[in-house]
């Protein structure tokens, strides 16, 4: 029986990093800016606000088919809010699967730019991805128990990298 991981927290926790060892697992990985620059030939900066409900249906069916066959479904995006993770605990409560809300630490916003400016910029200026991380730590709403999760688990906080 296939497992739903809900990861919560900012550009540059450590998400991706997760995921990236869940794969190797046999987790199906959603990752709503991999669906983005699939569905434009490679090209992320073509994402277009207008396609949103494309690019939900696209992860919601992606979700669905995995549960139906049994596979760890981990959905790797910020899920902020409360609102933001109850469509996917909907359906995973209407599948009737374990979830568990994975959260990443909040750290200081400049942290968490640093990491992403040290990663992959898109393009974006520090001063931008300083901008996303305060946006993303001011809309935080930790998870309640009334959310439908059957467990949480709280990732540490990575060390920083220290160049020898």
């Amino acid at each position: 029986m296939s497992k739903l991981e809900l990861l919560i927290g900012t550009i540059a926790s450590g998400k991706s990093t997760y995921s990236r060892q869940r794969s190797k697992q046999g987790a199906i990985i959603i990752n709503d800016d991999a669906l983005v620059t699939a569905l434009h030939g490679g090209y992320y900066n073509l994402y277009n606000k207008d396609l949103k409900p494309l690019y939900k249906s696209v992860e919601q069916s992606i979700m669905i088919h995995c549960i139906l066959s049994g596979v760890d479904v981990v959905i790797d995006r910020p899920n902020l809010t409360k609102a933001s993770r109850a469509k996917y605990l909907a359906i995973a409560k209407a599948m009737d699967i374990e979830v568990a809300q994975v959260i990443f630490p909040f750290q200081e916003p400049k942290v968490h730019a640093l990491r992403r400016m040290g990663d992959n910029t898109r393009g974006y200026s520090f001063e931008h991805w300083l901008n996303v991380a305060k946006d993303h730590i001011g809309r935080y709403e930790p998870p309640e128990v009334d959310e439908g999760h059957d467990y949480i688990m709280q990732i540490e906080v990575r060390p920083p990298k220290h160049d020898k």
